[in-house]
């Protein structure tokens, strides 16, 4: 009787034993198609009228420079470097002079510039002398008769230049990132997945993980339409 006990306990353990085992799954045929597919039309090696029409994915409110994606502080980095690289100008110069809109010559001013110009250019003529005379390229333009008043807009941030720089800098960040939504959006129909590819084989390069890296939110974005477009790929081939 032990024994038998014994011979059912060891079965029973070995029973066990079997089933805890995990069970390896050969992927199927049309698996290994897929993957293949997904990936080549990830690297976009390969013309697909569906995946070439993608447009690059930006999720709202993300922080990109023309598409890619930034952490905040990687933006304010970028923008920190942008305005350290002029050592002539304030920050706060360089900023306000982005913020609030351009100062609008009128008329007259716009006159009188191109006589001073005029008359700088003329310097040396020894035939015409008058010529050097800003008076008399202000008589010849008829500066005088110009509109002297032309309407400014009003200004984002009064006394701007007298704001603390920090504080300043938070408002130029959320600036600058709309103004680069904007030009995002406005090239945003010709950057799609057609034109990394063509770009890619014109300059004779393989996508890398950077290039990945980047296209990794219009792959996450637009995941249903690429696994759709592997599989029927596969499908053409026969493989179901």
């Amino acid at each position: 009787m032990k024994k038998l006990l014994a011979l059912l306990l060891l079965f029973g353990i070995v029973g066990c034993e079997r089933e805890s085992k995990e069970v390896v799954v050969e992927p199927s045929l049309l698996d290994k198609c897929v993957s293949s597919n997904l990936t080549a039309l990830q690297d976009l090696s390969i013309a697909n009228e569906a995946i070439d029409g993608l447009q690059l994915y930006i999720p709202e409110g993300a922080y990109h420079i023309m598409g890619s994606i930034q952490t905040k502080e990687e933006f304010s980095k970028f923008l920190s470097i942008a305005l350290d690289a002029d050592k002539a100008t304030s920050w706060n110069e360089q900023m306000c002079a982005e913020i609030n809109p351009k100062i609008k010559q009128s008329p007259k001013d716009n006159c009188l510039i191109s006589a001073e110009d005029m008359a700088q250019m003329s310097k040396g003529d020894k035939e015409f002398p008058e010529l050097e005379k800003v008076e008399y390229w202000n008589d010849f333009l008829q500066c005088d008769e110009e509109d002297d008043f032309v309407e400014q807009e009003p200004l984002v941030i009064e006394g701007c230049l007298e704001m603390p720089e920090q504080e300043l800098f938070e408002i130029f960040v959320n600036f600058s990132k709309d103004e680069m939504d904007e030009s995002f959006n406005k090239a945003k129909d010709e950057m799609n997945l057609s034109f990394f590819r063509k770009e890619l084989i014109k300059q004779g390069i393989v996508m890398n993980d950077e290039h990945r890296e980047f296209l990794n939110e219009t792959y996450k974005h637009y995941s249903e339409i690429f696994n759709r477009e592997s599989v029927l790929i596969c499908n053409t081939q026969g493989i179901y």
